[in-house]
């Protein structure tokens, strides 16, 4: 117990760590935030059917872009990688909080499988 607690008192005193996983936790944070807004958002305009349907068009462009974008960790320091991912989804997220707000439903849409395949960016690097 006592290693164990040392061990917690090193990772919370290192200001990199201490900051990597708050970003760690507040990206999952808004991961299932954005999930559930935009199930909640598919499920008032279309029911069950479209909230799923939404989920699965969400899943796959970000399925066919994750290959390519896996790769940015291998391509630059951790650090660099995970910032421009963390701006990236930002970015993303901010567009689509904005269209589910005040856009018609497809835009909102796309901008859901934008935000999903931002996702790509980071899962890897944080992986490593």
């Amino acid at each position: 117990m006592a290693a164990s607690l040392q061990a917690l008192r090193a990772v919370v005193g290192n200001g990199s760590i201490r900051r990597a996983l708050l970003a760690f936790f507040l990206f999952n944070a808004q991961e299932y935030a954005v999930w559930i807004a935009v199930i909640v958002f598919a499920f008032e305009r279309g029911g069950v059917t479209a909230a799923g349907a939404v989920l699965v068009v969400q899943l796959v462009p970000a399925a066919l872009v994750a290959p390519f974008t896996a790769a940015i960790g291998d391509r630059m320091r951790r650090d660099r990688a995970l910032g421009i991912g963390y701006a990236t989804q930002a970015i993303a997220n901010a567009v689509l909080a904005i269209a589910l707000w005040k856009a018609p439903a497809f835009v909102a849409y796309g901008a859901a499988v934008v935000s999903n395949c931002a996702i790509t960016l980071t899962r890897p690097v944080q992986s490593i």
